[in-house]
């Protein structure tokens, strides 16, 4: 599970077209990229659903490798639970966005188009199938009787 929560992680920020990988926009090279055509509602409503993308995927993330909820550790009912429930959510969130994206983001340069192609095709994909064989073989191994 490890290794496929840090496939994904890596390629986050990729998927979401943020710095290093936003190659074809380009923003300091080209006058707002793709969307330079765009202004008013239409340029809201695109910067809208990449903050919803944004959100969504790094929601995907927490709710398959963290989901974990604080009433679970903390004896809290009824309405007071669900909300600590759900500032806990968005506080897993906020940290996945934190570290998956921003940090990648400010510590890291743009990349070239063949850097990104030999480490996404070579290093990340190779450490991605072998999590998923890793977690095969697991599931394999427990269903086994060995008595």
């Amino acid at each position: 599970m490890i290794l496929i929560l840090l496939s994904l992680l890596i390629v986050l920020p990729a998927e979401l077209s943020k710095i290093p990988f936003d190659v074809a926009e380009a923003e300091t090279e080209i006058a707002e990229g793709v969307l330079v055509d765009y202004s008013g509602r239409n340029l809201a409503l695109f910067y809208l659903a990449d903050g919803v993308k944004t959100f969504a995927l790094a929601s995907l993330v927490v709710v398959i490798f963290f989901p974990y909820q604080l009433t679970e550790f903390v004896a809290l009912g009824g309405l007071l639970g669900d909300a600590a429930n759900l500032l806990f959510f968005l506080l897993k969130v906020s940290l996945v966005m934190l570290f998956a994206v921003t940090m990648v983001r400010v510590s890291v340069a743009r990349l070239r188009i063949s850097e990104v192609v030999s480490t996404y095709w070579v290093a990340i994909t190779l450490m991605a199938l072998l999590g998923l064989v890793l977690l095969m073989w697991d599931s394999q191994v427990l269903t086994i009787k060995w008595w």
